[in-house]
Formats: C-alpha cells, structure tokens, sequence
C-alpha cells in the first residue's frame, strides 16, 4: 500500500468490517487493499458487473443503487465512512447485485478475494475474524432486504384488498395504472412501491413519460387499466 492514504484506524473502527481486530490484523489487512479516490457522481460499478472484491469506504459518502425499470433507479442505501459494499461479489465471484457511485469525491480501501488469501495464509485468525464480521454485515442487510419484501406484499395486500388489485403484481408486470388522486389524476405504468419513514409512494412513470413519485395519502383510488 502507498503512502498516498492515511487511513486512521479511528475510521476502520467505525467499520463492522474490523470488528475485534488487533491493531496488527487490521494493518495487514489494510496492506492487502488497493487505494482508490473516485470524484463526485462515479460510479465504482454497475448492477450486473463482474467483481471479486469488497469496497471500504474511507471518507465520503456513496449511494447503493438498484435499476428498476423504465431509466429509474432506485436508492437503496447511503454508504458513509466505514461502510462497506461488494460483500456478495467478494464471497462467490459473482456479477454485482447493485450499483454504487459516489454523491462526493470519495476515498476507499478496495480488497480483492486474491488478496484476501495471501492475508488468509500469513495470519489465519485474523481472516477468520474477517470473514464473521463479514457475515454479520450480509445477515444484517439480509434481514432489512426481508423487511422491505414484507412491507411490500402487505401494502399490495391491505391498500386495496387482495381480491380487487394487488399492487406488487401489477409493477412487476409493468402494467399501466390509472391513479385518481385528490386533485387529478395520473395515467402510466406503475415501476415501483416503495416505503419511506413518513409511509408508503408509488412511482409511476406517466404516458408523458415524465417520473412521479405520489405519496399513498395523495391516492383516492386507483384502477389497472
């Protein structure tokens, strides 16, 4: 590792990622990284890119992305300082699940799954510390990911009764949507329920092909056409 990046271990702490690790084993693992500064508005990869490696982010911020369908993306989470993203490539090699890029200019420790063997063969406890940190932060992800599902099958279920409509359905299906609101209406294809702190949205992309998001409250009913 150069000497371009001074990494406080201050920061690293921060990380779930480094949980219980010696200062020692967390300089060796840190010797292990690639340095990496992307600028504002890059993205470190996109959904569905090869990748065999695991994102620490040292300073800035980054948003975790998914593509849903029509051009919109959805935001799944915000990466601060000592988070971390690539887990899942970084385990099995496989294709990127989301896309990340950078809201700032941004600084990160990028460990590759080759690299993490030669740390794995010099300093064997100190991997396997690593890899339930790991753990922990994919099982944590996993359940908020259930979460959401849950949330969505129940909002298509009770916002207008399973027999009559069910939301979930109709937006994988990329059908088009009538939404009668309190003042007007919007016509188009519903891409997305999502829910927020302050309740459940549906984004729709209307036959102007301009993108809505209409908070729940706002809807009067709705009607699949």
């Amino acid at each position: 590792m150069g000497a371009a990046m001074q990494v406080p271990e201050a920061i690293l702490r921060e990380s779930r990622l480094f949980t219980a690790m010696s200062s020692e084993d967390i300089k060796a693992l840190v010797s292990a990284c690639d340095e990496k500064l992307i600028i504002q508005g890059e993205e470190l990869f996109l959904e569905g890119d090869p990748g065999d490696s695991i994102w620490v982010l040292v300073s800035g911020r980054v948003e975790i992305f998914k593509h849903i369908r029509g051009g919109v993306d959805r935001v799944i989470h915000i990466l601060q300082p000592g988070g971390v993203v690539g887990e899942v490539s970084f385990i099995d090699g496989s294709a990127r699940s989301a896309g990340a890029r950078t809201l700032d200019t941004s600084e990160f420790l990028v460990l590759s799954r080759d690299s993490f063997v030669k740390v794995q063969r010099q300093r064997p406890a100190a991997a396997a510390i690593f890899c339930l940190n790991l753990l922990g932060i994919m099982a944590g992800r996993l359940r908020s990911t259930t979460e959401l599902y849950r949330d969505s099958i129940s909002f298509g279920l009770d916002a207008v009764g399973a027999a009559t409509l069910n939301l979930k359905s109709i937006s994988e299906e990329l059908r088009s949507v009538n939404v009668h609101l309190v003042n007007g209406s919007v016509t188009g294809r519903l891409l997305q329920i999502d829910h927020h702190a302050a309740g459940y949205a549906l984004i729709i992309k209307g036959t102007d092909e301009k993108v809505r998001l209409i908070p729940y409250h706002a809807v009067q009913w709705i009607e699949a056409t």
